[in-house]
């Protein structure tokens, strides 16, 4: 299993994981076992963490295929 290098971009905006938590409305243990590679999130989750951090980059990677068709229409 990879590790998602979540922690570290946390870390680097100041973010703790009770925040986290906050913002992404998922329960702190599962984020916490997230970063620590115990288990692989799903999509959805990916989308919901890197939007909480403001990770543009990451969040428009992990869009559904057929946004990005409905938005070049």
């Amino acid at each position: 299993m990879q590790t998602i290098p979540l922690r570290g971009a946390r870390q680097a905006r100041g973010i703790g994981l009770r925040e986290l938590e906050r913002r992404t409305g998922l329960d702190r243990g599962h984020l916490s076992k997230i970063e620590r590679g115990l288990v692989t999130p799903s999509l959805p989750t990916l989308r919901r963490i890197a939007g909480a951090l403001g990770l543009k980059e990451m969040s428009r990677l992990l869009e559904p295929y057929g946004k990005d068709r409905d938005d070049a229409a």
